[in-house]
């Protein structure tokens, strides 16, 4: 199944306050912070909340990149959505986080001894579930449908 990639940031306090200095020093280029966005958000949710636009490129639309700390040691993309557009593909939102963590995050994440991972576009029931009840899942959902079909009148 094709999902939305998650991006997460996990460390200690010193490490994640370390970590936030090297990435927003970091941004730039064809990304900024729209630290305005950040404003007018601030006070109606919990937590610190930044926002990262990107510009539009060949290969991406204009987009903002939200990364909410909801503690002290966790920071995750939160939403990913367009500036100029009505909607991101999943292709698209993908390759935007994608990206943002390689020019960015993953640097700052090294420097600063935090953990930082991103998740596959693409899940299975593994991912989910310990392998005996993935297995388990499997085999009822080939045999249920089966014997819907088979033992069903209409289908007859």
């Amino acid at each position: 199944m094709k999902t939305l990639r998650e991006l997460t940031i996990t460390g200690g306090r010193d490490e994640i306050e370390r970590f936030l200095v090297r990435l927003l020093a970091a941004v730039g280029e064809d990304w900024e912070r729209d630290i305005a966005s950040e404003a007018r958000l601030a006070g109606s949710v919990s937590g610190t909340m930044y926002c990262f636009a990107c510009s539009e490129q060949e290969e991406r639309p204009r987009a903002a990149l939200w990364l909410h700390r909801d503690a002290l040691t966790h920071i995750g993309v939160t939403n990913v959505f367009p500036i100029l557009k009505g909607s991101l593909t999943r292709a698209e939102y993908n390759a935007i986080v994608a990206e943002f963590h390689r020019r960015f995050v993953k640097p700052a994440a090294q420097e600063s001894a935090v953990k930082a991972t991103l998740t596959e576009g693409h899940m299975t029931i593994e991912d989910w579930l310990p392998p005996r009840p993935a297995e388990l899942v499997r085999r009822f959902s080939r045999s249920a449908y089966r014997s819907l079909v088979l033992g069903h009148p209409l289908y007859e």
